[in-house]
């Protein structure tokens, strides 16, 4: 392809096109007048991309290892292959389970082990663990995490499931659960780039779940999170507020990346996609915090 012409793909709603291939286009000189012109700006810039990626969990790796060498193979070069794949290199896994999850299960079951003395990853090790480490042979990938629910003795609920939020005496343990986590992982040769404090924190679905305000879980991660992570020498970890949807992006941020003090602890915000575009919304927290890294989580 020479230097002039454009390869294209399109994909469109309610027809056959999924990344279909298309004929290829030219630039050409400006014309006085074009309403098809796609104008490039190449001096106007937003944030980096940090990568694509998807979610190691559970039930993915239960399938993954239900299936053969050669189809395992076929499908982690499909993933994970810079060249014949799509050559992820941003993934996300859970801590404790999640709706992807065979069931409910926590790395600390044992009521009130505020020393978290048995504090363990060997359900991961059966098949989630083995399956990132297989996924980390291709290359680098920036692996974070996220908390869908603190084990059901910390919450006001007694129960995993259906929100509840996490008591406020388990504070400190909860942060320490978070830094066991990362360090544990690092034995299995799995280094985290970073985490979101909480899948969801306005969602109290059937499965695993926390609810937390805005000001919850920002006094959370200034008493409690960044300084268990200060203390245990991995402060280098990217914080990552709200990972909850667009519209409601703005309202949730504003404070905790107003506050200088508590700004300087947040490395960014992560977003879904459940309701609407709600770009605008992207746009105010970019606009008013260029400094702050936007993350479809």
């Amino acid at each position: 392809m020479d230097q002039n012409s454009i390869k294209v793909y399109q994909t469109v709603k309610d027809t056959a096109d999924r990344i279909s291939s298309k004929e290829d286009l030219s630039f050409i000189e400006e014309l006085e007048w074009e309403p098809n012109a796609i104008n490039v700006y190449s001096d106007v810039e937003y944030q980096k991309i940090i990568g694509f990626g998807g979610a190691f969990t559970e039930s993915a790796a239960d399938t993954y290892y239900k299936l053969d060498f050669e189809k395992r193979k076929e499908i982690m070069n499909a993933y994970f292959d810079k060249e014949n794949g799509h050559g992820y290199t941003f993934c996300r896994t859970h801590m404790n389970s999640c709706d992807f999850s065979l069931g409910n299960y926590t790395c600390d079951d044992v009521p009130g082990d505020v020393t978290l003395s048995s504090f363990n990853i060997e359900r991961d090790k059966k098949q989630l663990i083995p399956m990132i480490q297989t996924a980390l042979k291709y290359g680098d990938i920036k692996m974070f995490f996220s908390p869908w629910s603190p084990p059901a003795w910390m919450k006001t609920t007694g129960k995993m499931n259906v929100g509840g939020k996490l008591l406020p005496e388990y504070r400190q343990v909860w942060a320490d659960f978070y830094s066991k986590f990362v360090l544990f992982y690092k034995q299995e040769g799995i280094n985290f780039w970073g985490l979101t404090v909480q899948n969801e924190p306005m969602n109290a679905p059937p499965w695993d779940s926390c609810l937390y305000t805005a000001d919850e879980e920002t006094d959370f991660i200034k008493y409690y999170l960044a300084p268990t992570f200060k203390k245990d020498d991995l402060d280098d970890l990217k914080i990552i507020i709200w990972d909850h949807n667009k519209e409601k992006l703005y309202e949730r941020v504003k404070d905790a990346f107003s506050d200088k003090k508590l700004s300087k602890m947040i490395w960014g915000a992560g977003f879904h996609w459940y309701s609407g575009d709600h770009f605008e919304a992207m746009e105010a927290v970019h606009h008013n915090w260029p400094d702050k890294y936007l993350v479809y989580t």
